[in-house]
C-alpha cells in the first residue's frame, strides 16, 4: 500500500515538473547582451580613468608625455581601445540577427563604439607621435562622443521598456 502512494505521488510530482522550457523571446536575450556589453564598457572606463590618473583634459597634453605618464597612458589606452574593438566587432557581427524592434539601439551602440574608438585611437596616437594637434582632435570629438552616448542610453531606455513591460495577469473567475 505504501509502495503505490510512493508511486503515485512520484508520479504526481514528475507531472508537476515536467513543464517544456520555453526560449526566451530573441529582443530579451538581445538586450541582455547588449546591456552585459555596456557593463563591460562602464568596468573598461572606470579602470582606464584610475589607470591613467584621471580622464585627460586638453591642457595637460605636455604632462602625458612625461616618460612614465606616456608609458602608463599608452598601456591603458590600447587595453580600453582592444576592448572598444572587440565590442565593435561583436555589434558588426550582429548586424543581420537584429531582432525587430532593436534597430534603433542598434544604430545607436554601433555609433557610440565608433567615436568611442575614434576617441581613444586619436589620444593614442597623440601621445605617440607627440602630436599636440592630434590631442586637440580628440577633444573636439568629445561633443560626438557624449550625443552618441546619450542617444544610445535613451534607445537603451526604450529597448528595456519593450523588453520588460508587465505581463498582466488575468484575474481567476
Amino acid at each position: 500500500m505504501f509502495g503505490i502512494a510512493f508511486l503515485f505521488g512520484l508520479n504526481y510530482w514528475k507531472a508537476q515538473n515536467n513543464k517544456v522550457p520555453v526560449a526566451p523571446p530573441a529582443l530579451k536575450v538581445y538586450y541582455d547582451s547588449m546591456f552585459n556589453l555596456d557593463k563591460t564598457l562602464d568596468r573598461y572606463e572606470k579602470e582606464f580613468e584610475l589607470g591613467v590618473g584621471g580622464l585627460p583634459t586638453v591642457g595637460e597634453f605636455q604632462d602625458r608625455l612625461e616618460p612614465n605618464n606616456s608609458k602608463r597612458f599608452l598601456s591603458n589606452t590600447e587595453r580600453i581601445l582592444k576592448q572598444v574593438e572587440d565590442d565593435l566587432t561583436t555589434v558588426y557581427a550582429m548586424q543581420d540577427s537584429v531582432p525587430a524592434g532593436a534597430e534603433a539601439h542598434y544604430a545607436a551602440i554601433k555609433t557610440k563604439l565608433e567615436e568611442r574608438q575614434r576617441y581613444y585611437a586619436r589620444l593614442k596616437d597623440a601621445v605617440e607621435q607627440k602630436n599636440q594637434d592630434r590631442w586637440k582632435a580628440a577633444f573636439d570629438g568629445l561633443p560626438a562622443l557624449r550625443d552618441a552616448n546619450a542617444k544610445e542610453e535613451d534607445a537603451l531606455n526604450d529597448l528595456q521598456a519593450l523588453v520588460l513591460k508587465p505581463v498582466q495577469i488575468t484575474p481567476k473567475s
